[in-house]
């Protein structure tokens, strides 16, 4: 994971996901989602969302809504249903770092070194709406778009959008590969609550999706994705996470904080939030020889704004920091444009 100090605060930015549990939580029964909610939410998103409370508690715009779990996640990895050690988010310690200086805005990227090869692309402060088309491989293409190294390793793909506050929260949203299955299952999380995903309501490899990340609502903050699932129907699926109080159980809720409020500040105007997109490659144990690869996953007509209807295209002007790691040499991207760049991540060389 990593994070970003903005102007001498240190806000923790979550990074990539990993965890270890062989059992999972269940989302506790639904009710309807609170309209204030519901209306941040884009029309041609709501019919099939799910919005989760800090307590765990569940609302559906249908019955039959995205089915999440939340397993439990220890030491950066978890067991997933089909038995396969999985990387899963792990929070990084305030120490470090790279800075820059962009403006009057002084950053700096906190690495936890522990977590695995990754490029990120930051905003300026600001935003509260992110969209973009995205490639999301198959090891069945030809030739294969990534390899995960098994047995012995955890090494897990993800390509996902999020961001933090002005005063923290870190959230990571989008899409995690199964190697047992060769699908992608569309999660959420955020720092000091539990990894939610998708259980069997997954999306097929080898398409270019729509991934939208967003603050429908204060405190409130959602993905939403569009593409052909594994049944091969096209469907769009919203999850939105209650960011406000933290929830009752520690961890994941930091000590002495369960049940708490946050203090986190996602506005909904986009005030002092910062957005990201991350391409990566999760690992329980860092290394850089593992054989696992990501190849070919192109991030085009991205745009970002402070709603839905107040999108443009994200241009050098938006962006903060684009930042490979642990270097080129693993991570080789083509940049056209800031808006269109194609992520390769080789741990094969």
């Amino acid at each position: 994971m990593r994070g970003l100090l903005i102007v001498g605060l240190v806000l923790p930015l979550m990074f990539r996901p990993m965890s270890t549990a062989v059992g999972d939580t269940p989302s506790r029964a639904s009710s309807p989602i609170p309209a204030s909610v519901l209306a941040g939410i884009p029309a041609d998103a709501r019919a099939d969302a799910v919005v989760i409370d800090s307590d765990g508690a569940v609302h559906k715009s249908r019955s039959t809504g995205v089915d999440l779990s939340s397993p439990a996640v220890a030491g950066g990895q978890y067991r997933d249903d089909t038995g396969t050690d999985l990387a899963a988010p792990r929070w990084l310690s305030l120490s470090a770092t790279r800075g820059f200086v962009r403006g009057s805005t002084r950053l700096a990227i906190l690495e936890d070194t522990q977590t695995g090869p990754f490029h990120g692309v930051y905003s300026q402060p600001g935003y509260a709406f992110e969209e973009a088309e995205v490639y999301l491989p198959s090891v069945h293409a030809h030739p294969p778009g990534l390899y995960l190294h098994r047995p012995g390793t955890s090494d897990t793909a993800y390509v996902y959008l999020g961001g933090q506050s002005r005063t923290g929260g870190a959230v990571d949203a989008g899409f995690q590969h199964s190697p047992t299955r060769d699908n992608w299952a569309l999660f959420i999380t955020c720092e000091g609550f539990p990894f939610h995903v998708s259980r069997y309501q997954r999306f097929a490899a080898g398409q270019v999706v729509d991934l939208r990340f967003y603050v429908p609502a204060d405190n409130y903050v959602a993905v939403s994705a569009a593409g052909i699932d594994i049944t091969g129907r096209h469907v769009v699926r919203t999850v939105v996470l209650d960011v406000g109080k933290y929830p009752s159980n520690e961890p994941p809720a930091p000590t002495g904080l369960s049940g708490e409020p946050t203090r986190f500040s996602w506005s909904a105007s986009g005030d002092g939030n910062i957005l990201k997109r991350m391409t990566s490659i999760a690992q329980h144990r860092q290394s850089w020889s593992t054989r696992s690869f990501m190849r070919g996953i192109r991030w085009q007509n991205v745009r970002i704004g402070r709603g839905a209807d107040r999108l443009h295209t994200w241009t050098g002007d938006d962006e903060a920091a684009a930042v490979n790691w642990p270097d080129k040499k693993h991570v080789v991207v083509d940049h056209r444009t800031s808006s269109d760049e194609t992520v390769n991540i080789l741990l094969d060389r």
